[in-house]
């Protein structure tokens, strides 16, 4: 599994206040959307950043690289720092192992291993080679810090005037769907 880098913004106080003033639904679709667009610049430097061979006919890496953006965050360690919001650029599940390798490296190392190919053979010993570090996800955020924040504050202050302006017809409309996605879940 890849290491996360992380960074947090602390204050943003006022944009807080507003963003609760609009009540909890349009201020997660506000906050949901706005991350999206702060994190594409991230996600367009690590596709550019990921390394590509044209000779491999398989999945590459900068094809199966993604954004993420989600608003509901469950677990302890979120609630404990305040966390509302989570915003990630990673790999997919097919590019996994090979992106970590890359982006962290790898020492030298024996491994003793029993299956080749997915076909069950005696024990037999691997050496694997030193890999050198070709990071490519943490170059792309370090590059973008300043412009994420400068994105979220802008295109969460232009959702917030959409959504305030129109609010209660967004609400009406988003407790329409939940509720139509309720009656298929309570259907089947």
């Amino acid at each position: 599994m890849i290491k996360q880098s992380t960074f947090r913004v602390h204050g943003l106080k006022e944009l807080q206040k507003s963003i609760l003033d609009i009540g909890t639904v349009l201020g997660r679709k506000s906050v949901h959307t706005a991350g999206r667009e702060a994190m594409k610049p991230v996600l367009a430097a690590a596709k550019e950043k990921a390394p590509y061979d044209p000779n491999h006919e398989g999945v590459h890496i900068r094809d199966d690289i993604t954004l993420s953006v989600t608003t509901k965050l469950r677990n302890k360690r979120a609630r404990k720092y305040g966390t509302f919001f989570r915003a990630r650029v990673k790999t997919g599940a097919k590019t996994e192992d090979y992106a970590s390798r890359l982006e962290f490296g790898r020492q030298e190392s024996t491994v003793e291993r029993n299956i080749i190919f997915g076909i069950k053979v005696p024990n037999y010993k691997a050496k694997l080679t030193m890999l050198n570090p070709r990071p490519f996800l943490r170059p792309a955020l370090r590059e973008n810090v300043d412009s994420i924040l400068s994105n979220f504050k802008e295109s969460v202050s232009k959702e917030l005037d959409k959504y305030s302006s129109n609010r209660n017809r967004v609400a009406k409309q988003y407790i329409n769907a939940m509720r139509q996605k309720s009656r298929r879940t309570n259907n089947k």
